[in-house]
This record gives structure tokens, sequence and C-alpha cells, in this order.
């Protein structure tokens, strides 16, 4: 096993008594019911919200483009003046 296994693997090793299984099967079983319970969550939740969210700020972004577009012109044609004077 290199030493890249070593830090992404770790080995279970089982208890040598069976109260000792039985907690481990137990919590291993929770685990495997919160997981689950998570998963069944991030798959039904809502990302609408999020995606008009986002849509706005991309509306605002171009809006701030068109902007910043205007002023550069602004800035530009305020510079060729004083140039010629």
């Amino acid at each position: 096993m290199t030493s890249k296994q070593r830090q992404t693997h770790r080995e279970i090793i089982p208890a040598d008594n069976y109260e000792s299984l039985l907690r481990q099967f137990s919590a291993l079983k929770s685990l495997n019911f919160y997981l689950e319970e998570q998963l069944t969550f991030y798959r039904n939740k809502d990302y609408t919200l999020s995606e008009l969210r986002l849509k706005s700020l991309e509306s605002q972004l171009e809006s701030e483009k068109e902007m910043n577009a205007i002023l550069t012109r602004e800035l530009d044609d305020q510079t060729q003046k004083e140039d010629q004077e």
C-alpha cells in the first residue's frame, strides 16, 4: 500500500467480542441512516431561489457593464476635448 492509499483508506478492524461488534454495527447503521437522510434532503432541496438570485446578479452585472461603457465613452470624449484645447 502506498502512502497516498494509506492517507485515503482507513482499515476498519472488527472488534473481537460480540458486544463490541454489536456496538460497531449499530454505529455503522446509524451513520448509514444519517447519510441517507442527508442525501434525500439535498436531492429534494429546492434550488429555485438560488437560480433566481443568480439571474438577478447576472442582470446587475450586465447593467454595471453598460454603465461602465457609458462612463468610459464620456471620459474619452472629455479627454479628447481637453487635448484639443
